[in-house]
């Protein structure tokens, strides 16, 4: 008899995507390297605690990891971990904050009093979750600035680092910083050169792992301290893709960008749903995906406290946190991908309790409008019961993109 075990329908969520994934990127052997960190990254957890949590992506990774191998980033993703909170917050909170209180109030993985949770405040729902975590485990919250662009709010952040990692190392009782940070700094780098070279080679119209694959494995590299191996298994997957590159032309699949709320996984149903309606997700504007791109600006530093400061600014000037009143980082990143590459369609998917991100739509869809280029707006939870009032608004509009590219291209 098969013995269960608790919270075994979490890991069944994250088997069902691993799995599908598999099935539609199965031709790359490299992808197994991705789909098995998950695997180990969740046995590493299943029965001990892991010394420090980071909640979102806002906290730079190089500095958690430098303080410590055993560091967890919870994202969200997870219907299970959703519902299981449910009784927590109010019934309008959005599905990630739910997730994740989900993951760290109900066991999915171990923490006790000694864990050490990082929560970078970004909204008014992340204002709440201290209070809900301060009597199990050591909260740190770092206050997110509302703009990037004044330079008060750009040294108060770095200095909001550089004392979170003092506390820690207090608590840790860390003598020694340097050379673990500076050698996570170095991976980093190699890490980020590794995953533009992946962006830029799928971009590029090369035959290659589909849009969720690429957002996968931009999530697998917050699962290991290891960067090294995993920027080798980057580039050992853009070699293969390379070797197994096709001659021929497929049926022409719409390009479409998504951009919006944040899609972690195991919850890629919106990504699946794409790709089962014959729309190739060319590119998707995600803090996962920004968050790894290459960075030619970082300055020198000599000193641990100078390395900790090049660090925070960098995160700072990166990151697509929906605090900031207005959020010109996205905006950026959506000029260079519209002006640089071809998209026949824009998704822009809302979370259903993000309102942040809906207050950036109307200025992106008139720039896209700019460039002629048709925006879906979709609202959704982790819930799967609108699949198909989604499949059917998403197929219709597959099949405008499709008549629009048939009818360009007879104009051409």
């Amino acid at each position: 008899m098969e013995e269960k075990f608790e919270h075994d329908e979490y890991y069944e969520e994250w088997n069902t995507t691993i799995n599908t994934l598999y099935q539609q990127n199965g031709r790359y052997l490299s992808i197994r390297y991705f789909l098995d960190l998950r695997y180990e990254f969740m046995q590493n957890y299943l029965y001990s605690a892991p010394k420090i949590i980071v909640l979102g992506l806002n906290i730079p990774e190089q500095l958690m990891y430098a303080l410590s191998d055993e560091t967890v980033y919870v994202l969200g993703g997870s219907l299970y971990a959703a519902n299981l909170s449910e009784q927590m917050v109010p019934r309008d909170t959005d599905s990630c904050i739910k997730s994740v209180l989900g993951i760290l109030k109900s066991g999915i993985f171990k923490v006790d009093k000694e864990t050490i949770v990082i929560v970078p405040i970004t909204c008014d729902s992340m204002r709440k979750i201290p209070a809900l975590l301060k009597d199990n485990m050591r909260v740190i919250t770092i206050e997110v600035p509302s703009t990037q662009y004044d330079k008060k709010l750009e040294d108060f952040w770095i200095d909001e680092i550089r004392d979170m990692v003092y506390k820690i190392k207090n608590v840790l009782n860390i003598k020694n910083s340097k050379d673990r940070i500076f050698s996570q700094i170095e991976q980093s780098k190699r890490a980020y050169k590794a995953f533009t070279d992946l962006d830029t080679y799928l971009m590029n119209d090369n035959e290659g792992i589909n849009g969720a694959m690429k957002m996968f494995i931009a999530q697998s590299y917050f699962w290991t301290s290891d960067k090294y191996t995993w920027t080798e298994n980057v580039y050992g997957l853009i070699n293969e893709m390379s070797i197994q590159r096709k001659y021929y032309y497929e049926e022409y699949r719409p390009r479409v960008l998504m951009i919006g709320s944040p899609i972690y996984a195991p919850n890629y149903k919106i990504p699946f749903l794409l790709e089962e309606l014959g729309l190739d997700l060319k590119q998707c504007i995600h803090p996962l995906s920004v968050s790894l791109f290459e960075n030619n600006n970082q300055g020198i530093a000599v000193t641990t406290a100078g390395a900790i400061k090049n660090v925070a600014r960098e995160s700072f000037f990166k990151d697509l946190s929906p605090a900031y009143v207005q959020n010109d980082v996205l905006s950026a990143y959506i000029r260079y991908y519209i002006e640089n590459y071809h998209f026949d369609g824009v998704v822009y998917h809302i979370l259903k309790g993000q309102i942040e991100y809906d207050f950036e739509l109307r200025r992106f869809e008139e720039y896209f409008e700019e460039y002629n280029i048709p925006v879906f707006r979709l609202e959704t939870d982790y819930n799967y019961q609108d699949v198909e009032q989604l499949r059917i608004r998403l197929e219709a509009f597959s099949e405008m993109l499709q008549h629009r590219y048939k009818v360009l291209r007879q104009g051409a």
